[in-house]
């Protein structure tokens, strides 16, 4: 999805692009071993930038990837220079219909409600997304793009839907992140000089 704009951008820009845990080209943790919470993705995704020591960067954030971005903003606003989103939802509202069995599974989280969502996402959606169009460099094995140019290999080639467990409880902070994004926005305005 990302691939084309990551090497457009790393012609000019150090560009470092990791995949959630359980998303994409990573490995997935089982569940127990890993808290599949955007508190925890986003304290992951920390810790990560933490070990590059990018003091300074902007964030690019999709679907997911956008609560997570927005914890990183509430929780170092000093840090982030730009957030740029694609369909990155910081409101309840924004879930559409397609979503009703998974809100049904995080409302009543019982073994029919969780059995009710084994084929999601969809084998057809899952190719789409990850395997139409530009292939990336590394083959099919899977990667991780790493600065300009640069693949580290990190994928398993396990998918899980077993975030929608974990992130179940997650639709409680929606609100709160909500408004704290607001607060985000206002502070990079003003250091951007354009509030």
């Amino acid at each position: 999805m990302w691939r084309d704009v990551i090497e457009a951008l790393a012609c000019e820009y150090h560009v470092v692009a990791p995949d959630l845990p359980g998303f994409g080209f990573t490995e997935s943790p089982a569940r127990g071993q890993y808290e599949y919470t955007f508190a925890n993705l986003a304290k992951t995704i920390d810790q990560f930038t933490d070990q590059l020591k990018l003091d300074r960067y902007a964030i690019a954030v999709h679907d997911y990837g956008a609560p997570v971005g927005w914890r990183l903003a509430v929780a170092h606003p000093s840090k982030i220079t730009a957030i740029i989103s694609q369909n990155g939802n910081a409101y309840e509202e924004g879930l559409s219909q397609g979503w009703e069995p998974i809100q049904t599974y995080w409302n009543d989280p019982s073994k029919a409600n969780r059995d009710a969502l084994s084929d999601f996402p969809t084998p057809a959606s899952i190719k789409w997304q990850y395997l139409e169009g530009k292939r990336h460099k590394c083959g099919s094995t899977g990667c991780l793009y790493v600065g300009r140019g640069s693949y580290l290999s990190t994928w398993d080639g396990g998918y899980s839907a077993r975030l929608i467990v974990g992130l179940r409880h997650q639709r409680c902070e929606v609100s709160r992140i909500s408004g704290l994004f607001s607060g985000v926005s206002a502070a990079v305005a003003r250091r951007m000089g354009k509030a």
